[in-house]
């Protein structure tokens, strides 16, 4: 049955109810309804209200909450419903049903509105809480509890939102499911300096999700900002902020799309646009600033995230206090800007329209130039040349595929140097021909060094070049006298010959070159002997 029309149902004076539904469903689109304890009663079946205007003739304290009724037990196990989508109701909240707490006649994605004159309405709600809707992301955000989910029903736009310190500390999600909402009408933030889109105090856990958010309202703020139209900030985040699957657009007179002064925010697979507004050195898409008392902030940038403008990187770190910005993934079409050292900012993945500085790479990474005159990162080795007490080596950090270049040969005193091993006895010589592998993030190279031959002086014996006893022969005896021999000098009177080996060890462990080398030695001076007593015989 469908009641339509203009016309008016009246309750007589002693009726409970106006329409009592006793089996079966009534739907009323409009007209003008009064009853004296309840308008319409369901005992069985469904009502489905709307439009028209309903009262009740007989008022007390509470009486108007059974505006319309159902049979509890029918209601309880379903047989029994109803469901407003318009209608204007005097004195009673279609969200608040007598069936007790919790309830509402509401149709599924309508919100009740408390019109100016006392009345209550119903809307398309615009978000949702279980199966209760809000005409606004405001009300949605006001009413929720400690672990709710939001979910927005359709595009909308609406005031600044707040979120009070400790409020979700286990979590409040918003899910946009594809909506947006833009920031216009009052804005928010701290007393004085509401100039805010979202401001969202510390202590609570917040999750936005596949959606937008846009900041081009043309609405001014309170009448204590000092912007007018879109957000100076679209985000004031002290939470822990997750934004994952969004896009988030800063307007003419944004500054800082996203702003990030305490807690961990992660950007995952989400875009933030810079706004245009040029007043305090931006526009930001985000920054990464601890401030005042906060003790830490970061900011984590992952997956295909697009962040398009600036970032700046700020805020003084005192002790015990943090600021950290780590880059796994995503695309950077402005420059990272740090106004306050040191940057704390760790890169190990995404793309990036300006050179990335190493100090900027996370362990294990080295900054690349791409192909196509972007930069980014690639995972690296450290190369570490151990000179076995030669001069220093400088180590390398090398990206998966490229070549270790080769160092100038390191020197130490009394060795020659004789290559790089990748073993500590030096078996194994490195080919620097051959592209790193990423099997491992670092490796050492150890330098394998030679006994050099020990400096060698003069013979200082008999000279037979003097010729004083005549003897034709002693030019022939000259050379053989300076022969460069590894011998000391032997004393003029042949009374004493002595030689001395002066032997190191040789860290390469190459004993048999040595022992090798001493015998050598020492047959020379042997033989040295032998020849300067000759000498000396034929002389006398």
């Amino acid at each position: 049955m469908t009641i339509t029309g203009n016309g008016t149902i009246d309750a007589k004076e002693n009726d409970c109810y106006t329409i009592n539904v006793k089996k079966g469903d009534l739907t009323i689109e409009n007209g003008t309804f009064y009853g004296n304890v309840s308008v319409v009663q369901v005992q069985e079946g469904t009502l489905s209200v709307k439009g028209g205007t309903f009262d009740l003739h007989q008022k007390w304290e509470g009486s108007s909450k059974y505006l319309f009724n159902c049979i509890d037990d029918a209601y309880a196990n379903g047989s029994a419903n109803v469901a407003i989508s318009g209608g204007t109701f005097v004195g009673f909240d279609p969200n608040a049903s007598p069936e007790g707490e919790g309830t509402s006649y509401l149709a599924p994605g309508y919100a009740p509105v408390a019109n100016a004159d006392g009345t209550y309405g119903v809307v398309a709600g615009v978000a949702q809480i279980g199966s209760k809707a809000y005409a606004s992301l405001a009300d949605a955000v006001a009413a929720a509890k400690d672990g709710d989910t939001i979910t927005l029903l359709s595009d909308c736009s609406g005031d600044g939102i707040s979120v009070n310190e400790d409020t979700f500390s286990n979590g409040l999600t918003i899910d946009f499911a594809g909506h947006s909402y833009t920031v216009g009408g009052k804005l928010v933030g701290s007393t004085g300096t509401a100039s805010n889109g979202f401001h969202l105090l510390k202590g609570n856990t917040i999750v936005m999700r596949n959606g937008s958010i846009y900041g081009d309202a043309s609405v001014a703020g309170d009448d204590t900002t000092q912007w007018s139209g879109s957000p100076a900030i679209m985000i004031q985040n002290y939470s822990n902020l997750t934004l994952d699957g969004m896009t988030v657009r800063g307007g003419k007179q944004t500054c800082y799309t996203l702003s990030n002064n305490n807690g961990d925010t992660v950007i995952k697979d989400s875009t933030i646009i810079a706004g245009q507004n040029t007043q305090v050195g931006g526009p930001f898409a985000f920054d990464v600033c601890r401030y005042a008392s906060y003790p830490s902030v970061s900011v984590t940038v992952e997956g295909n995230s697009v962040i398009e403008g600036c970032v700046d990187v700020s805020g003084a770190i005192g002790e015990g206090q943090n600021r950290q910005l780590t880059i796994t993934g995503g695309t950077f079409s402005k420059p990272i800007s740090v106004s306050t050292l040191p940057a704390n900012i760790s890169i190990s993945g995404g793309t990036f329209a300006n050179e990335v500085p190493a100090d900027y790479c996370a362990a294990g990474y080295a900054p690349v130039a791409n192909a196509d005159g972007t930069y980014g990162v690639k995972q690296a080795v450290t190369v570490t040349f151990d000179s076995n007490e030669g001069t220093a080596v400088d180590s390398q950090l090398v990206p998966v595929g490229d070549k270790v270049a080769k160092p100038a040969d390191p020197t130490k005193e009394g060795y020659t140097f004789s290559g790089w091993f990748t073993d500590e006895d030096c078996t194994k010589a490195y080919d620097f021909d051959a592209p790193v592998e990423g099997a491992q993030p670092e490796f050492t190279l150890y330098a394998s060094w030679k006994a050099a031959p020990a400096a060698v002086e003069p013979g200082a014996g008999d000279n037979g070049n003097n010729g004083n006893n005549g003897n034709s022969g002693s030019n022939g005896d000259n050379s053989s006298t300076n022969e460069n021999v590894n011998v000391n000098t032997v004393n003029n009177n042949g009374d004493n010959a002595s030689s001395e080996a002066k032997m190191a060890t040789v860290k390469t462990g190459d004993n048999l070159a040595l022992v090798g080398g001493a015998i050598a030695v020492i047959a020379v001076a042997a033989a040295g002997v032998a020849v300067f007593a000759l000498r000396r015989r034929k002389m006398n």
